[in-house]
């Protein structure tokens, strides 16, 4: 790895996707991550480093090749070989390592057995009448099936077992799957999908490694799906991810939706760059997924209170990794599926059209829980959006926004606005209270200005300003770790980004490594922290 990112030039690799000037020590150019007119994405020969002022997105050869491509790092690593003209050397594996990566396979092997079977019995299978008339019903077409290749679970108890038993798989293979569970009362084996219309589950490169399963007569949950295994984390999966990549690389806004159908659905009508959370709320490992191919984001749920509450859920975590996210809003009877069968794909397109921003979406939904009539219900609104509008950044845009809300509660923008001022004001000294609060003996933070001095300075402080200066100060002198350590330093740094950042500094000089940032960087685990690490790689002062 060390040989390729030696071989490779950041910026040789940058030029091949985007346009790049000098401008001092670097270059410039248009970002490829999101569309601007004005320059803001920025390479640095000398830090092997890129980071755009306008999305955020940052890091060093292998992020961006892993980005622009959507390549995994084992794929990236042998694509920048080849193009450096490097030999890739595999590690070779460890018996026990094989033998892992084999059950691994293994797995997935039956997964993708059954799915064709399933597949097949759809299609073919008289008992699957019923799953054909639904999907029929339901509008699905034969392409549509074809690519999520939908199937069907006989009502047999052991009618999969007794087909991947006779392909070599063992029924501890099986139950290690997910795809059969143990008996209760008795030793062996059971199925256990059955009389369901099948939904395989496939990961980013389209893997099988899970099933959803819908039930078609009789009684049971209507859904019934996979349980986490080796292969399947559901909190780490989007339904339809595999199919909808290729939009995605297009530039098209993901439509996060809640079911199977939904995808289904939305794909045939040509939205097809539509997923599904396998459930009503977003996890940080979707969020985490989704944010490697796109910026942008739709959020479709439905229109219903627990869709709401879910929508809301997805949202604040959405935005937390600095996507541009905006609200579907769909009818309170409806949901994806349904407004695009019985409305049309112009229906839905029209919805997308009015997708309202994060903080509308919030202080609407806010709004709507009180009694704008009541003179006690217009007092309690303007308090519960007081924390949204102190999200909002900008003048000019918080002055709208105040304006806006101000009108839809029936008060002046003026007494909103002083009561805007006095929750910031209450903010910020709780704030400084929470600063005040470190023993004053501790000498926490090391002072930048060090002009004339030989070792750094520590003086009794805390906050944003002062970790982030702490950091850059580290970056520039990492000759200086072993002061801060004795000086417990580490203790008070408490903003997440900065302190894995600080860690990732301290292990790099504990191992005698020398401090290169592009080295560094592949340290940091979180997308957002790369970003904040390749942005103060360009700060002038560092």
């Amino acid at each position: 790895i060390q040989r390729v990112r030696d071989g490779s030039d950041l910026v040789g690799v940058v030029g091949e996707y985007v346009q790049l000037k000098r401008r001092g020590r670097n270059f410039i150019g248009l970002c490829p991550f999101h569309n601007e007119k004005t320059p803001s994405f920025n390479v640095s020969p000398d830090t092997q480093l890129y980071h755009c002022f306008g999305c955020g997105a940052g890091g060093n050869i292998f992020n961006f090749v892993m980005g622009m491509e959507r390549l995994s790092f084992g794929e990236t690593v042998r694509r920048l070989a080849e193009r450096a003209g490097l030999p890739v050397e595999e590690t070779e594996l460890s018996p026990a390592e094989r033998q892992r990566q084999e059950r691994f396979q293994r797995l997935l092997a039956a997964c993708d057995l059954a799915t064709k079977y399933y597949h097949y019995l759809l299609g073919k299978e008289s008992e699957a009448e019923p799953a054909r008339a639904y999907l029929q019903e339901r509008q699905v077409t034969p392409q549509a099936i074809k690519a999520f290749a939908l199937g069907y679970a006989k009502p047999d108890w052991d009618d999969l077992i007794k087909l991947l038993a006779s392909r070599g798989f063992t029924e501890e293979e099986l139950s290690r799957t997910g795809l059969v569970l143990p008996r209760r009362n008795k030793g062996g084996y059971y199925d256990r999908f059955r009389d369901r219309l099948i939904f395989p589950i496939k990961d980013g490169q389209g893997r099988t490694v899970a099933f959803g399963a819908r039930l078609l007569a009789g009684e049971g949950p209507k859904y019934l799906n996979s349980a986490e295994t080796d292969l399947f984390k559901k909190g780490s999966q989007l339904y339809g991810l595999d199919l909808a990549k290729a939009a995605l690389r297009q530039g098209d806004p993901a439509i996060i939706t809640e079911g199977y159908m939904d995808v289904i659905t939305l794909h045939s009508a040509g939205f097809a760059s539509a997923v599904a959370s396998l459930g009503t709320a977003l996890t940080e490992g979707q969020v985490r997924l989704l944010s490697r191919f796109t910026s942008r984001v739709l959020i479709a749920y439905d229109g219903d209170s627990a869709g709401t509450a879910a929508t809301w859920r997805g949202l604040e975590l959405i935005s937390r990794y600095g996507l541009d996210v905006k609200v579907i809003e769909l009818p309170t009877q409806d949901d994806p599926d349904s407004l695009v069968r019985t409305q049309g794909a112009e229906a839905f397109q029209e919805v997308i059209s009015k997708a309202v921003p994060l903080i509308d979406y919030k202080l609407n939904r806010t709004l709507a829980r009180f009694d704008l009539r009541e003179t006690n219900g217009r007092v309690k609104a303007a308090r519960a959006v007081l924390p949204i509008l102190a999200e909002v950044s900008g003048a000019v845009a918080q002055e709208a926004y105040l304006e806006q809300v101000a009108r839809k509660i029936g008060i002046s923008i003026g007494s909103l606005k002083k009561e805007l001022f006095q929750y910031q004001r209450q903010l910020r000294n709780r704030r400084k209270t929470n600063r005040n609060i470190l023993p004053e003996s501790r000498h926490n933070i090391i002072n930048l200005d060090t002009k004339g001095s030989s070792r750094p300075q520590f003086f009794p402080t805390s906050g944003s300003l002062a970790e982030t200066t702490t950091l850059k100060l580290l970056l520039s002198k990492p000759e200086w770790v072993n002061e801060f350590l004795a000086a417990d330093g580490l203790r008070y740094i408490t903003n997440p980004a900065i302190r894995q950042i600080v860690l990732a500094i301290i292990e790099t000089a504990s191992s005698n490594q020398a401090l290169d940032p592009s080295v560094l960087i592949d340290r940091l685990e979180e997308p957002e922290v790369k970003n904040i690490f390749a942005e103060l790689n360009f700060s002038e002062d560092l």
